[in-house]
């Protein structure tokens, strides 16, 4: 490096900076020189003008560093010289100014890599293979020496490798070493190895050594993704291929699809590939599909081709096969021996280890084969029938007989036989044991049938139904093949199927019933014809009709009196020829004047009807039943009976009626009716449409009533009060009965004193009495002023009848103001009317009506109900029924009458509110105390009170024992305070304003009435609200500063002086004239501190007075500062450095409130903040050029 003094001045004093950086070692540096290479400090020293000092470091690279490729920059700068530069400033590490210089050092790089190729991807077991590995230096610089390593693979055996120029190479270590490479220089080599064993031969090179640092790669590092380092691979191949053949059925059924499947398999240890299966099908076989899992099939040529079969898999081919027809079948009894189908590897790439492709040698691995045979077994059926002509109800037989021509015995025969409609299954037979028949599918299973065997079916059926009927039985399933018919084809010329028929007789019989007299009376004999009649075609035998006899008849005799059983009813007929009929005549007494019926069906025959079903009811309308009905003569007379009223009040007129009706077929005479009224009844009278009715007994007489026709009766009389007055419900009955008839009535019998026969009848009827009462409450008798207050009124009916149409007065009084109301059971409250509507009170049941008003009186009521209080009245003013004890709507005095009162409550409140400290310092805390008391007569509760500090006041503490007080929104809230009780809330707050605030606090809600306040209203004359006044202490302090002299070269001597006051220095009345333009008092200050701010550059010498400066802090503590006085402070310096020097002087610290500043802002602009300034002397600079 190079020092040189461009001046005319000689510099001296001269320091150079050049540290040895990073990544460099100190060798040597020029003799004579001062050089530290510890702290790369060069003492220069004199320097004259117009000449240079020059000094050589010799360094070495580290071979040690870490980043072997960076840059290294290596810098030296001027750090100190006596005399004054002028452009350029010493140590101020500035690039760009003339006294700093760098250089920057690289170190040399090879970018050597290295590449891999081999000759082929593929070889033999035993075979040789050349591998080419290129070495390329792509510089920037020489190489320099390089080693290559490639060390040979375990299943590979060393053959040879060449030396270029240049290089040599090492067998035992199997590396070549390289003299160096050039920019963009290469270097080829060759290396020739023999396969040992089967699989990947990965020959991988690598450089493990360099004389240079490679850009971006590390040698014999082993990374493969690094550019010095590459590999390349050749397989030694060999396989093993076996191929096994198997069918799905050895034993298919002609037409019937069945598979072949052909594994390959592949034991390796390689993979093979271009493998060719062929598989050649018999002629008589047919393929239908194919399914290869790899590889292709050609149905054609029928070659399997599979690319590739990899070491250890196997592969799967299915061909789908069937045998169309036994005609197909080749000469040769292929039914015995089977048609042979064989697959075999015709060729592969690789040499197989153990077989030798498509030679057809079966013992080999590579060839296997399978063989199929059709089983065919000839079925015939043969069916009889055993029962040609059963009648219905009889058994029915069938026999089916399967036998076996062969040649082969047949399995899982299964034959249909499903019996006709009208032949029910009852049992079956078998010829053996092994077969079963299901009679709900008809199925008949035979497990197996020998060549030439047979076997035998019986099934017996119950004849439900007539007609003729075909039973069908065919073969429909066989494991084997048939030569000459087809199983469940339904061709009915083929021997595996055979019916045959049966038929039923059939026969029309017909009954019809006849009776004399029509009209029998009760006791007299009547008689009944029965006729049975036949139709045909066919002879009917074992005949029976029943002929229940009727309740109400009965039976003397019969004729034929021996076909007919009384006890049972039944009429034999042994026979009865086509177009016959015979005739029972059935004779008995009518014991009853009810309507009955008789009723005869025919309940068996040995044949089949052809429009009836014996013994299937009466319901169906067929003929073989007949019906007649007897209807005895008779006069049916019935009582009715109705009231007008059956909830009568007492002291009211109730009407009864009484319907005296016949509804039989003759007229009855002399009729006599007893109607007797119940006690409680005074005043009785009547009226008939027919008859008389006399009072002396009760007795209503009626001459005569017709069929089909009526009379009536009517009673009035009045309900007598003192015989109905009673505290319990009384039920009352009127009955009334016929006592006397001259016909006979089916239904009743006169004068039993029945209540359950028609010829009696009677009404209940309850005379209606009630006895109603009110109570009345309410839940607060004291409440405040807006409270709502709830009246729960009671009506109460003590019956003992249910009470209707109660209508209750409740007319709320002045002074309370109408919310709501709520009726239980359907009552409906009117709050203009004030009256209270129930539908119904039932006897011992309640009623209640809640009414819920809020207190509300007003100026012109005031006085009267805070002295009298609130009444509030109910009573009963009408209902349905008549009130025992009581009359509605008459006054007081009486239990449907209630009255209630409420007083309203009363708090009288107060705040009163102090500060401790009227007039704070700057930050001091002051406390409010705001005190609430409740003079009563009543306790106060949910009391609010708004007390919202003013903005100035921070770091807000508050502690109350009662209540809660919330600072966001500045409220007080206490829950109760009793009589002649007070609460207390202190508010803490820092003072952080100078202003003068003001603190209210204030009432603005309860729950009781103040007598003598309105919360909230903001009234400052109510004794509810209350105020203090915080003024803070302010003080005006300011400062000024003059210096001298204003221009100081190096050496001189200076002097700061500085003026603190409080207020104007001057008298008394001029300190009152700033009060007054400011509506403030200046104060004392007190805690006053200045900051001197003191340039570079000087040396402080002298402080007065002595002790109140601190150099350290640059504060000047001066402490109390009266109002209008002021103080003074005088520093002195010496200049150091030639330069513009400016001091800073501010107020920084106060305790009390600045009236026009803020201490400590920064503020340029208030009085407590000034500056001076020191300038160095000009200096003059000329240049002299000379030119020639």
């Amino acid at each position: 490096m190079t020092v040189r003094n461009t001046s005319n001045d000689d510099a001296s004093g001269v320091f150079v900076e050049d540290a040895i950086p990073t990544g460099l070692i100190f060798q040597s540096a020029t003799d004579g020189e001062i050089y530290s290479p510890s702290t790369g400090v060069w003492n220069v020293g004199n320097v004259p003008a117009g000449t240079s000092r020059t000094l050589a470091i010799n360094v070495i690279l580290d071979q040690s560093r870490t980043d072997l490729l960076d840059a290294i920059i290596n810098t030296a700068q001027i750090t100190a010289a006596d005399q004054f530069d002028t452009d350029s400033t010493p140590g101020n590490n500035i690039a760009n100014e003339d006294d700093q210089a760098s250089v920057v050092i690289t170190p040399a790089r090879a970018d050597v890599s290295l590449t891999k190729t081999t000759s082929s991807s593929k070889i033999n077991v035993g075979e040789e293979a050349a591998f080419t590995i290129t070495v390329r230096n792509d510089g920037p610089d020489p190489s320099g020496r390089l080693i290559v390593a490639d060390p040979i693979p375990n299943n590979a055996a060393f053959v040879s490798a060449t030396e270029p120029s240049g290089t040599s190479y090492d067998a035992v270590n199997r590396q070549w070493i390289i003299d160096g490479l050039q920019n963009n220089q290469s270097v080829t080599f060759s290396l020739v190895l023999r396969s040992t064993a089967s699989g990947t031969i990965n020959n991988v090179a690598q450089i493990t050594s360099a004389a240079l640092p490679d850009p971006d790669s590390t040698p014999d590092n082993s990374i493969a993704t690094e550019d010095d380092q590459d590999d390349a691979s050749i397989v030694a191949e060999q396989i093993n291929l076996s191929l096994t053949k198997d069918v799905s059925d050895p034993t298919p059924r002609v037409g019937e699809t069945y598979s072949y499947t052909i594994v390959v398999s592949n034991s390796g240890p390689d993979t093979a590939t271009n493998i060719v299966v062929g598989d050649t099908l018999p002629s008589s076989i047919t393929l239908v599909d194919n399914d290869p899992e790899t590889g292709s099939f050609v149905t054609s040529t029928r070659r399997w081709t599979i690319p590739s079969l990899a070491a250890g898999s196997s592969t799967t081919l299915r061909l789908d096969a069937r045998i169309s027809s036994i005609a197909n079948l080749p000469d040769g009894d292929p039914i015995n021996t089977g048609l042979v189908n064989t697959a075999e590897i015709l060729s592969v790439d690789q040499v197989d280890a153990n077989s030798t492709p498509g030679n057809n040698v079966e013992d080999e691995d590579d060839q296997d084969s399978a063989t199929v045979r059709i089983p065919i077994a000839d079925i015939s059926v043969e069916k009889n029938t055993l029962t040609p002509a059963p009648n219905i109800g009889d058994i029915a037989r069938f026999e089916i007989i399967v036998r076996n021509a062969g040649p082969d015995p047949a399995t899982n025969l299964v034959v249909r036989d499903l019996l006709p409609s009208g032949l029910a299954y009852r049992s079956d037979s078998q010829s053996d044991a092994g077969n079963t028949y299901v009679s709900s599918n008809g199925l008949w299973t035979i497990p197996s049938l020998g060549v030439g065997q047979s076997t035998t079916l019986q099934i017996n059926a119950d004849v439900t139904a007539s007609g003729t009927f075909t039973n069908s039985a065919e073969l429909i399933a066989a494991d084997q093949d048939d030569p000459d018919s087809t199983p469940d084809n339904a061709v009915p010329n083929e021997d595996d199927q055979s019916s045959d028929s049966l038929t039923t007789p059939v026969i029309d019989l017909e009954l019809t019933k006849s009776s004399s007299p029509e009209r029998p009376p009760v006791g007299s004999e009547i008689t009944f014809t029965l006729r049975l009649d036949n139709t045909g075609p066919d002879d009917a035998s074992g005949i029976q009709v029943r002929d229940t006899l009727p309740s109400g008849f009965q039976f003397t005799s019969s004729i034929p009196s021996a076909t007919f059983n009384a006890s049972t009813g039944i009429w034999n007929v042994e026979t009865l020829a086509a177009g016959a009929s015979t005739e029972l005549e059935i004779r008995g007494i009518v014991n009853t004047t009810e309507t009955f019926t008789n009723q005869a069906e025919v309940i068996f025959a040995d044949q089949f009807d052809r429009d009836s079903t014996p013994d299937n009811g009466f319901q169906n309308n067929e003929d073989d039943i007949a019906s007649i009905t007897v209807m005895p003569a008779n006069a049916d007379l019935s009582l009715e009976k109705t009231i007008n009223d059956d909830t009568p009040n007492v002291g009211e007129d109730v009407t009864f009626t009484l319907t005296l009706r016949n509804d039989g077929s003759d007229t009855a005479e002399e009729i006599e009716v007893r109607d007797s009224l119940p006690a409680g009844l005074t005043n009785v009278r009547s009226s008939t449409t027919a008859g008389t009715f006399t009072t002396s007994d009760n007795i209503w007489r009626v001459p005569e009533l017709r069929p089909n026709s009526s009379v009536t009766l009517t009673l009035t009389a009045t309900l007598d009060f003192d015989s109905n007055n009673s505290t319990q419900p009384i039920t009352r009955t009127n009955y009334a009965e016929i006592t006397a008839s001259s016909q006979f009535d089916p239904d009743s019998t006169p004068n039993n004193n029945s209540n359950d026969e028609d010829d009696d009848a009677s009404v209940d009827f309850t005379p209606q009495l009630i006895d109603l009462a009110l109570t009345k409450t309410i839940d607060e008798s004291r409440p405040n002023v807006g409270d709502t207050v709830e009246y729960l009124l009671t009506a109460t009916n003590e019956g003992p009848s249910d009470a209707t149409g109660v209508i209750v007065e409740d007319q709320l009084p002045a002074g309370l103001s109408f919310v709501s109301a709520s009726s239980s059971a359907g009552g409906a409250y009117n709050p203009t009317s004030g009256r209270w509507t129930i539908p119904l009170i039932p006897a011992g049941e309640s009623r209640e009506l809640t009414i819920r008003a809020t207190v509300s009186p007003n100026t012109n009521n005031i006085d009267t109900i805070l002295t009298e209080g609130i009444t509030n009245i109910a009573e009963v003013i009408a209902a349905d029924q008549p009130d025992r004890d009581s009359t509605p709507n008459n006054g007081e005095g009486e239990d449907d009458y209630q009255s209630v009162a409420l007083t309203i409550a009363r708090a009288n409140l107060s705040l009163s509110k102090t500060v401790d400290i009227a007039n704070p310092d700057q930050g001091d805390l002051v406390t409010f105390t705001v005190t609430a008391n409740n003079a009563g007569p009543d306790a106060a509760s949910n009391i609010v009170i708004q007390d919202i500090l003013p903005s100035g006041l921070i770091d807000i503490e508050v502690s109350t024992a009662d209540g809660e007080y919330t600072s966001s929104t500045g409220r007080w809230t206490i829950d109760q305070l009793g009589i002649n009780d007070f609460s207390v809330l202190q508010i803490r707050a820092r003072v952080s304003t100078a202003d003068i605030v003001t603190n209210t606090a204030e009432i603005i809600s309860v729950d009781q009435f103040d007598p003598n306040s309105v919360p909230g209203n903001g009234n400052l004359d109510e004794d509810d609200i209350a105020s203090v006044v915080v003024s803070p202490k302010v003080v005006d302090v300011s400062v000024s500063a003059t210096v001298t002299p204003t221009q100081a070269s190096v050496g001189d001597t200076i002097q700061l002086t500085v003026t603190a006051q409080n207020g104007q220095v001057t008298t008394a009345a001029s300190i009152a004239a700033l009060a007054a333009t400011t509506d403030r008092v200046i104060s004392d200050a007190s805690g006053v501190v200045v900051g001197i701010e003191i340039p570079d550059g000087l040396t402080l010498l002298s402080a007065d007075p002595a002790g109140e400066f601190n150099p350290q802090t640059g504060q000047w503590q001066i402490g109390n500062l009266a109002t209008g006085t002021a103080r003074q402070l005088t520093l002195n310096f010496r200049v150091d450095v030639q330069s513009l020097k400016t001091f800073l002087i501010e107020v920084v610290e106060t305790e009390e409130f600045d009236i026009d500043s803020t201490a400590g802002n920064n503020v340029p602009t208030e009085d407590d903040q000034t500056s001076v300034s020191v300038t160095p002397p000009r200096i003059l600079s000329k240049r002299l050029f000379l030119a020639r």
